[in-house]
């Protein structure tokens, strides 16, 4: 998908070692039928509790996050969801990690950020194909797809800090 071999690995066994566990697998499986065990606080909601996308809520999840109603989720609004959606640095760093990714590796448009300069978005459009599941089937199509890695890196970073915070017991305010 455009990703190195080395981001792939790396990507695919944070991936794994999350998802794994909590679907009744390991660290490097990852048990579909039983991924809604892997919803954890902090996450959307688009999910309904059988697993089925639900645009309703995404539209709720944009109505309240697209500050500027430009049709897509900018880094800062992505940061304010997180922070909005996440009770525990735990929930905030697993956010982070998976909205970083998403992020660097799937923005399909830029905005203006508060300093007047472009940063990276996920249009709506983008954001459905994300959680109805044809966002990587297309991806393998194409082959659009490019890591940004400095963004990834700094989202990485920011999901350790929290993880941190969640080892010594931090709570957001």
């Amino acid at each position: 998908m455009g990703v190195s071999a080395g981001w792939s690995k790396f990507i695919a066994t944070v991936i794994n070692g999350g998802l794994g566990p909590a679907t009744g697998g390991n660290a490097s499986t990852t048990v579909v039928p039983t991924i809604t065990q892997a919803q954890h606080e902090g996450d959307t909601g688009v999910f309904d509790p059988k697993g089925q996308f639900s645009p309703d809520r995404l539209n709720q999840v944009m109505t309240r996050f697209d500050r500027n109603q430009d049709g897509a989720l900018s880094l800062g609004e992505i940061h304010q969801m997180q922070f909005a959606n996440a009770k525990t640095a735990k929930g905030a760093a697993i956010t982070k990690l998976e909205f970083g990714l998403l992020l660097s590796m799937f923005s399909d448009t830029t905005v203006k950020g508060k300093n007047g300069q472009a940063e990276p978005a996920l249009s709506k459009a983008q954001l459905t194909k994300f959680y109805d599941g044809s966002l990587f089937q297309d991806a393998l199509k194409t082959g659009n797809v490019k890591l940004n890695a400095g963004l990834f890196s700094r989202e990485l970073v920011n999901a350790a800090g929290s993880a941190v915070k969640a080892a010594v017991g931090w709570t957001p305010k």
